[in-house]
């Protein structure tokens, strides 16, 4: 009975590290064994200007009326108040 019981796990042990160790070889011969062309491929495929067009950038935007309308802060005022937060591992 007990003879039994540990063949019957002895093979299930067996089964499961053959496909572990399928799955572990198939992974090592997909990504390092296999053939380079395909990375290579990808990483000859660079990004050109040319790819893009004709890049227009609109500076009239700094010409706006709410920008004018902005005024400059000469100093900036000194934080009144506690800086930093409340450690929550505290109480």
């Amino acid at each position: 009975m007990v003879l039994k019981k540990e063949l019957e796990k002895n093979k299930v042990l067996i089964v499961g590290v053959a496909i572990f160790g399928l799955v572990l070889g198939f992974v090592f011969w997909n990504f390092y064994l296999s053939p380079q062309e395909e990375i290579k491929k990808e990483q000859e495929k660079e990004l050109t200007f040319e790819q893009f067009g004709q890049i227009d950038i609109n500076f009239d935007i700094l010409e706006s009326e709410h920008l004018k309308e902005l005024e400059k802060m000469d100093i900036i005022p000194e934080y009144q108040g506690v800086i930093g937060k409340d450690n929550p591992f505290i109480r």
